[in-house]
This record gives structure tokens, C-alpha cells and sequence, in this order.
């Protein structure tokens, strides 16, 4: 009833994928994305893909870094999984993605980044990326750089709001340009804006207030 026509998944909480393939059916959403942790990834690959086109998904992403892999060669050894996943899910019309949060663009040493090491050993048409906006602002990143620099890699973006003390809120409550932002996202490749708060005070009147800023800019030719 807010007006969105997309969601995306994190974990089912205990609902059959047949049941919740018809609660989409029965709201008129779809829910072309997913997040699942990388072990899920590495190991039980053919059942999410079972779930994922019951469920109508064309994207499996990992939402982060599990703690012990946080070191460069253990990114390295995450691309590898990143990688093999993506060989496996290509053939059924499924994608495999990473996404942030800004201690991924911190360095690592030698100059080297969890995000960098990522976008380098993760094969182009196997790893893609969603780009969270909030997380690279708030690591001192510009999502226009990015989406520039690497372009084709980004398929969607989660959209929350950053104020200029870096507190997190709803999209048009802080100081992310989000006409340009979503305008260069969608020129270079980003097909999903999710919006998201990892804390909101209430969560309906926060995705409401977001996707009501969304919609004055693509009513405003942004």
C-alpha cells in the first residue's frame, strides 16, 4: 500500500519458500534479491538456488565479511567462494553479489582494501555488487567514484540517509544527494534501490518516509 513493488529478503524466519512465493504473489511484490551468509554460499549452494527461483530471486548477496576472513588473504579466499558460487548460479539465470559496509574500505595494509581486493579477484560477470550508501559515505567514500571507476559492477544500491554528524535515517532526512547518486547508479549499471535502517524508531513509518523522498525525485525527472 506504501507504493513499493520490490523487496529484498534477508532469511525467511521459519516460512516455507512455496508460502512466502505466494505472499508476494498475493501483495503484487517481487523480490529479485536476497542476502545469505557466505557459508550458506560455499555450502549449501543447491538448495538456495532451489529457493531463490521458487521465491523469484535473480541475486544472492552476501552481506558480510565473516570475522576471521577480514584480513587480505582471507577476502582473497572470499573472492575465490564469491567466484565458484557465481560459475554455479550463472546457468540458471541467478547472480552472486557483496555487499558493504565501510570498514571494507578500510586499508588493509600495502595500500590494499577489502573492497579493492574484492572488485579485483572477483570475476566480472560472476561477482557483482551492491553498493550500501549510507556505509560508503560514512567511510569517508563518494558512491559517484565508484560506480564511475568500476562500471557494470554495481547492480543495486541500499538507500538509507547519513546526516551530517553521521547518524543514519530515512532517505531525505540527511544530506545524501540521492538524485544524483541513484541517477549516476542507474547510468553505470544499478537495475535495485532497496531502501533500508538498521535502527528505525518505527520501521513502517520509516520505509514510508523514504520511499516518499524516493518517489519526489523520480516525479521531479530525477
Amino acid at each position: 500500500e506504501t507504493g513499493y513493488r520490490e523487496v529484498e529478503f534477508a532469511g525467511l524466519f521459519g516460512h516455507p519458500a512455496r508460502r512466502v512465493a505466494e505472499m508476494l504473489e498475493a501483495s503484487g511484490l517481487r523480490a529479485p534479491s536476497t542476502h545469505v551468509a557466505l557459508g550458506r554460499l560455499d555450502s549449501e549452494l543447491d538448495a538456495l538456488l532451489d529457493e531463490a527461483e521458487t521465491l523469484g530471486h535473480e541475486w544472492l548477496v552476501v552481506p558480510s565479511v565473516p570475522g576471521d576472513l577480514f584480513n587480505p588473504d582471507g577476502f582473497r579466499r572470499m573472492a575465490e567462494v564469491l567466484n565458484r558460487a557465481g560459475e554455479e548460479t550463472a546457468p540458471r539465470g541467478i547472480g552472486v553479489a557483496f555487499h558493504n559496509h565501510d570498514r571494507e574500505f578500510a586499508d588493509l595494509g600495502n595500500g590494499e582494501t577489502g573492497m579493492g581486493i574484492l572488485l579485483e579477484r572477483g570475476r566480472p560477470g560472476l561477482v557483482s555488487f551492491q553498493l550500501d550508501l549510507f556505509w560508503t559515505v560514512h567511510a569517508g567514500e563518494d558512491p559517484l567514484a565508484w560506480f564511475a571507476e568500476h562500471t557494470g559492477r554495481f547492480v543495486s544500491v541500499h538507500a538509507k540517509d547519513r546526516t551530517a554528524d553521521g547518524a543514519m535515517v530515512a532517505v531525505g532526512d540527511g544530506v545524501i544527494d540521492f538524485g544524483t547518486v541513484l541517477a549516476a547508479g542507474e547510468a553505470t549499471g544499478v537495475r535495485h534501490v532497496f531502501v533500508e535502517h538498521d535502527r528505525p524508531d518505527d520501521s513502517l513509518m520509516s520505509v514510508a518516509r523514504s520511499y516518499r523522498a524516493l518517489s519526489q525525485l523520480r516525479s521531479g525527472g530525477r
